[in-house]
């Protein structure tokens, strides 16, 4: 237990500091689907790993002061995808299943932005302890976050069981289809 909890909170610092570094080559999640000239990582064929692709994606949060009212906060929340740190393997380059397997991964993220989005429309920031709970909606929402995406490559055997990865595809547009109302579009 202490091991994954580690781990979890290694993730969790990577993405932050990977927000740090938000470039204009990053990608903010929207209708367009990934291709494979978004995975830009050298090959990764000489890696020792049991997948073929690695997408590196983020749950972006960030509260900034609003515009119109210099006491409110808001919050930024975004589903960000990484092309640089995101590979697939050269023998699967072209494969639609692997980049509708990652993509999948991309729209999780999306899913689990949109959560956070609903939790905090009910939320003012104003005060220290508004934001602590602001943050604290965002671990909660990002630990849901890490334990779906393991989840999903479990089930799917990284993509290799077709039927559910067939249901996950629709378990995944269903859910994002119902929090539409939290969707931000490019």
């Amino acid at each position: 237990m202490k091991k994954y909890i580690v781990l979890q909170l290694s993730l969790y610092i990577i993405n932050i500091c990977q927000a740090q570094a938000l470039s204009s080559d990053t990608l903010f999640w929207s209708n367009n689907r990934l291709t494979g000239a978004d995975f830009q990582q050298n090959d990764q064929d000489d890696k020792p790993v049991p997948f073929v692709a690695k997408s590196r994606w983020l749950l972006y949060f960030k509260i900034v002061p609003s515009t119109e009212n210099t006491s409110l906060k808001v919050p930024i929340v975004r589903a960000v995808f990484f092309p640089k740190f995101s590979w697939i393997k050269h023998r699967a380059q072209g494969n639609e299943n692997v980049l509708r397997h990652e993509q999948l991964h991309f729209d999780i993220v999306e899913l689990h932005a949109r959560k956070l989005r609903r939790l905090l429309d009910l939320l003012e920031i104003v005060t220290r302890k508004d934001q602590k709970r602001a943050v604290g909606y965002a671990w909660g929402i990002n630990s849901q976050l890490f334990e779906m995406q393991k989840q999903y490559d479990w089930e799917t055997s990284h993509g290799s069981d077709r039927a559910k990865q067939v249901w996950w595809v629709t378990y995944i547009f269903l859910q994002l289809r119902e929090l539409e109302k939290y969707a931000l579009f490019n």
